[in-house]
This record gives C-alpha cells, sequence and structure tokens, in this order.
C-alpha cells in the first residue's frame, strides 16, 4: 500500500500495489482526499467508480493500460508501453518499513525521481509507473517534490479478492481504447483551456510560472516530443 502527496495537495490519496508473481500488475488510487482506507477495507466496501482516481494495469503482453481522467466527464483507458528508465543504482541505504533499501536515481517523462528500493523483495516494480529496479520500489520522490509515493504498509502470502464491481468496470474499460499520443493531444487542449479560464481571472498580462503546459503533471514531456507542449 502507498500514500502519494502532491506539493499542491495538503491531504494524501491511498494507492495500492497488487504483484503476485503470476498475473497482471495493477496498481490503483481509491477513496476521496485525505481518507484512510487500508486494503483489507477497500476488499469490503461497495466498489464506487466516482472514488476511483485512476489505475494502471501492466498485463503479461508488456503493455500498460492507465485510466486518464483529464478529459471530464469521461474516463478513458488509454494504451501505452510500459517505460523503461535508465537507473542509476547509489550507494546510499536506509530501512524502510524494516527492509533495507538502495537509493537510486532516474529521469522518466520530463521528472527526474530518487527512487529507494529493496532486493528483499525482488519482484521488479513500484508505484505508478516507476520500475524496471532489481527490487521493488519503496519510496519514490520528484526532486521538484510535486510527486511523491511512500510505501506505508507491505503485505505478503496473502490471498485477495477485488471487488466484482471494480474488476467489471476494468474489463469493459478495455472494450474501448484510446493510444496514449491521441489522449496526450486532447489532454493537452484540455489543460489549455483550463488555463484560459484561470488567467481570464486575473489582471491583464498576467502569466504562468511556467510555460509548460504540463507543468503540474506527473509526465510533463513524451519520447516523441521535441519539446514539452507550451501555452
Amino acid at each position: 500500500m502507498y500514500k502519494i502527496d502532491n506539493i499542491s495537495i495538503v491531504d494524501t490519496y491511498n494507492e495500492f500495489l497488487i504483484h503476485n508473481n503470476v498475473d497482471d500488475i495493477l496498481y490503483f488510487s481509491y477513496g476521496n482526499q485525505g481518507e484512510n482506507l487500508t486494503f483489507e477495507q477497500f476488499e469490503k466496501v461497495k466498489f464506487d467508480k466516482i472514488k476511483l482516481q485512476y489505475f494502471i494495469l501492466n498485463d503479461k503482453n508488456s503493455l500498460l493500460y492507465e485510466l486518464g481522467t483529464k478529459m471530464p466527464p469521461v474516463k478513458i483507458l488509454i494504451k501505452d508501453e510500459i517505460p523503461k528508465i535508465n537507473w542509476k543504482i547509489l550507494q546510499e541505504t536506509k530501512s524502510i518499513l524494516g527492509y533495507k533499501c538502495i537509493k537510486a536515481e532516474g529521469s522518466f517523462r520530463g521528472r527526474d525521481f530518487i527512487a529507494w528500493f529493496t532486493t528483499e523483495l525482488p519482484m521488479q516494480v513500484g508505484p505508478w509507473k516507476l520500475q524496471g529496479l532489481p527490487g521493488t520500489i519503496l519510496e519514490a520522490t520528484d526532486k521538484a517534490l510535486m510527486h511523491n509515493f511512500y510505501a506505508t504498509k507491505i503485505s505478503l502470502n496473502i490471498s485477495y479478492k477485488l471487488p466484482e464491481d471494480f474488476q467489471n468496470y476494468i474489463d469493459e474499460k478495455k472494450k474501448n481504447l484510446i493510444y496514449i499520443k491521441d489522449y496526450i493531444k486532447g489532454e493537452n487542449e484540455y489543460l489549455l483551456d483550463i488555463n484560459s479560464q484561470i488567467l481570464a481571472g486575473f489582471p491583464i498580462g498576467a502569466k504562468n510560472k511556467s510555460d509548460n503546459v504540463r507543468n503540474s503533471q506527473k509526465e510533463t514531456i513524451f519520447e516523441w516530443e521535441s519539446e514539452p507542449a507550451k501555452y
């Protein structure tokens, strides 16, 4: 179980990672802002798609499916490739939840991350789209401190069952996919429109602190772009 915080968000969200070495890897964020929810509690609640912030599904075919939410009111399932991050493993270590963790640094789609992973949990998984280290990532912080992930609990050798309505929701969304390039194009247009509406309420000549349309997003530039989308 992970907690995520954001520089612009005071409260945190509940995020969960499920992996059993055989099936798909599922990472999802569920619940209201600031709500303290364990996975055991999640298994028992009536699934509410409104409370599902997003999910990321890594399947056996090395594809990644992400539920996009930036073009309301429709939540769209995005087809992406599992990212490859060129990590630099460092010598510094620290303990997280009783596990010896090793420091690593890597850049992914415009952000520089510091990650702490443990080889005591050999699955090459982590929060969000961060993975590819020789162990499980238990903590990851964006160097700009805008997007940060912290493992708060680890459960091993347990049986679990997703709420049936949640599994049905995932299956239904997989019937209608959009490729990430197409989604990002639409998302950028949406972000530009929202920004224009916000600036309209400020004095004439007001500008953004950054000219990058995606400055507050986890991904600020993509591998097919020569430069970030700008205002």
